[in-house]
């Protein structure tokens, strides 16, 4: 498996499917809006600011140009941030149980 790779750029150009960064080295990197969010986004400029510094997941290099990826390691901005497992204990699942019974009381009051 490769290793994730991050650039840091500032926004040069928001549209409404994409925003556009540069990098110090005056690379380029294109965030189109399926990889800022799993939810809607209706104004991309609600969300970032022209001038404004963010750090970006390469996804691939193509003609010079960085397509990247703005929501990985963002919990807020993922449907499903986390897998899920649950594995049996040698108590079985009446931990869970127990705890689940009590968030549900407290849901309750």
């Amino acid at each position: 498996m490769s290793e994730k790779k991050f650039i840091t750029g500032k926004i040069i150009r928001i549209t409404k499917n994409f925003f556009e960064i540069e990098t110090k080295e005056k690379k380029l990197g294109l965030i189109y809006v399926n990889d800022i969010s799993d939810f809607y986004i209706r104004n991309l400029s609600s969300i970032f600011q022209l001038g404004e510094e963010v750090e970006v997941l390469i996804k691939y290099l193509k003609d010079d140009i960085y397509f990247c990826d703005f929501k990985h390691g963002r919990a807020d901005y993922l449907n499903f941030p986390f897998e899920y497992k649950i594995e049996k204990t040698e108590n079985g699942f009446k931990n869970l149980y127990n705890y689940n019974k009590k968030e549900v009381a407290k849901w309750k009051k």
